[in-house]
């Protein structure tokens, strides 16, 4: 079994890669998972180490002067498979060194790994092997080892749902937000009424426990009132927990005059927010929406100054987000 001595090694490994320099004998599954994780570890986000190994891959591929129209050996799915898991499992490994990490990744990951999700009928189609499909079997989206629930929260107009959005689309992470389950009922029952938060509570805790148990992450959404949403939270944070998923809360703020501006913005009349100042300034007058949950640590940002895409690489680079 191949195990490393030095972060050298490693290096070395990636440059011969880089540089097709490496022998098609040479190019094993060990090899595979090491270049895999160096690239997760060291590119800004997933979607991007991702990218960097197809290409990678593809150039090697031509290096061994493989005839395209008469063998397809790259496989999409498995690519994709495999960057995902090893973001999750080097996480999964605190703050042990490269070598260390990656000894550990070629002793566990099986080749056998992807059928655990996929059938064979499945994996090993055409389809499979020219563009990525989702696991018939069971899901690893968002982390093979454990659903995490990003909880946004803060102010009308702080940036929640931007902040969000930016999120997934450098992670694999879903979109869950605070108006989903809002613009559901109303049509219904009156917002406010006992039986519109009887629904839009069901439907948020179901929602996520039901994610937890699928391993499927998500970022949340919400407008955290002190004292008025304890509940919540608790309920939230249980249903996400009790299901083996991990809850990341994130309380976003910003200057009152950001607010002011960016409440008026045309984006925020599609989901029936908080779109004018006298609204934004009835709500802030009544509940405090800049205090964190209590007992948890949450992860504070004023993204006053910071634009979103910035606001969501610093979340995923402080929880170490794939």
């Amino acid at each position: 079994m191949k195990y490393y001595t030095s972060e050298r090694e490693i290096i070395t490994l990636v440059r011969e890669f880089e540089n097709c320099t490496i022998s098609r004998e040479k190019w094993k599954h060990a090899e595979h998972l090491t270049v895999a994780f160096y690239y997760a570890k060291n590119s800004p986000s997933l979607p991007e180490a991702t990218n960097k190994m197809r290409a990678g891959i593809f150039n090697l591929l031509k290096s061994f002067a493989i005839d395209f129209s008469e063998e397809m050996p790259y496989h999409e799915t498995l690519t994709v498979f495999l960057m995902r898991t090893i973001c999750s499992f080097a996480h999964s490994t605190n703050n042990a060194s490269i070598v260390e990490v990656c000894n550990k990744l070629v002793k566990e990951f099986d080749k056998a790994l992807p059928l655990k999700f996929y059938s064979r009928e499945l994996l090993f189609s055409d389809k499979a092997r020219a563009e990525f499909v989702e696991p018939d079997l069971q899901n690893f989206e968002g982390g093979f080892f454990k659903m995490r629930l990003i909880f946004i929260y803060g102010a009308p107009a702080v940036g929640k749902l931007t902040v969000a959005n930016e999120i997934a689309k450098l992670t694999n992470f879903k979109v869950f937000h605070n108006h989903l389950t809002i613009d559901a009922v109303e049509p219904v029952f009156d917002f406010g009424t006992k039986p519109f938060w009887k629904l839009v509570d069901m439907f948020r805790l179901e929602t996520v426990a039901e994610a937890a148990r699928a391993n499927v992450s998500l970022i949340y959404t919400f407008c955290y009132a002190k004292d008025k949403d304890d509940a919540h939270i608790a309920h939230i944070t249980e249903a996400v927990e009790s299901n083996g998923g991990e809850v990341c809360f994130v309380l976003l703020t910003c200057e009152k005059a950001e607010l002011e501006k960016r409440v008026v913005e045309e984006s925020r009349k599609k989901f029936g927010k908080a779109n004018n100042l006298k609204i934004l300034n009835e709500i802030l007058d009544r509940y405090d929406l800049s205090s964190p949950v209590p007992e948890r640590e949450s992860l504070q940002i004023d993204n006053t100054n910071l634009s979103a895409e910035a606001t969501a690489r610093a979340i995923i680079e402080h929880f170490a987000i794939c």
